[in-house]
């Protein structure tokens, strides 16, 4: 069947991006976000690793990755339609009248069947098509937003893991993904500074955060991409400052990852 990948942006704030999306016959490839995935499955079942565990989310029930979690998701040819709230721990906090940069809220549970917080994402859509709708006011967004927080804060579990960081090489090579964003990196730069060979580099390092250096940078410049996009530079301009100088390429790696093009995303913008 063919493959469908669809998505619709519901609300963009700082730090805050809510989509719906359909997606069928399709995978995500291993990837992570800078702050937290939280999806409640509407149609459809969501495939997904995380955390090293296999699992299948069904209708009403959330599916939670923390920042930085390495993460799949994939929908059957039954197809797949899903809301998603993506948002930085910084917002997070904020929304919830904390300091920003006070602890992270850490979920241990990757889906959760917690029947009030997927009425609160109900709730929020409900408010964001009215807006767009021209029916309701900006405030009933944030209203229906810091509920579905409060509920969310209610059901994290626990304290945020301490990172698998790797031995001293592997956190330089981390280092070097993390500030250069407007190039690709050769496996060769990596292993000089890694000081070991790039077969050794590659296995070290994909078994230390369980993804290779290729794509975790390749996800880094893609999520800095979405950043740029989300606070008005053009697609075309994202694209080449992240290195890529193949729009074509640019977008079908975006659209991999991400679950929707950088040109919808640039088009998708409501009042906040």
């Amino acid at each position: 069947m063919k493959e469908i990948v669809e998505s619709e942006i519901l609300l963009i704030k700082p730090g805050v991006l809510m989509r719906q999306g359909v997606i069928r016959s399709f995978a995500f490839p291993r990837h992570m976000h800078d702050g937290y995935s939280i999806g409640l499955v509407e149609q459809g079942i969501n495939h997904f690793e995380c955390a090293g565990s296999r699992f299948a989310a069904r209708v009403d029930q959330l599916c939670i990755t923390n920042p930085e979690q390495i993460h799949t998701g994939e929908a059957d040819d039954d197809g797949l339609r899903y809301l998603n709230l993506f948002i930085e721990p910084q917002a997070m906090n904020l929304a919830l009248g904390k300091n920003p940069n006070a602890e992270m809220l850490w979920f241990k549970e990757a889906v959760s069947t917690d029947q009030l917080a997927a009425q609160r994402f109900r709730s929020l859509m409900a408010a964001c098509m009215d807006v767009r709708a021209a029916s309701a006011e900006a405030g009933a967004v944030d209203s229906e937003f810091l509920l579905l927080l409060q509920r969310l804060e209610q059901i994290a579990t626990g304290l945020p893991q301490k990172k698998c960081s790797g031995d001293n090489a592997l956190a330089r090579v981390r280092e070097c993904l993390h500030s250069i964003f407007d190039r690709p990196i050769t496996l060769e730069e990596l292993a000089q500074i890694a000081q070991m060979n790039t077969s050794h580099l590659v296995r070290s390092f994909t078994n230390a955060f369980g993804i290779s250096p290729y794509a975790y940078h390749l996800n880094r410049r893609l999520l800095r991409a979405q950043r740029m996009i989300e606070s008005g530079v053009s697609v075309v301009d994202a694209a080449l400052l992240t290195g890529f100088t193949d729009q074509s390429h640019f977008t079908r790696h975006f659209r991999r990852i991400m679950g929707i093009t950088p040109g919808r995303l640039a088009k998708g913008w409501l009042p906040a």
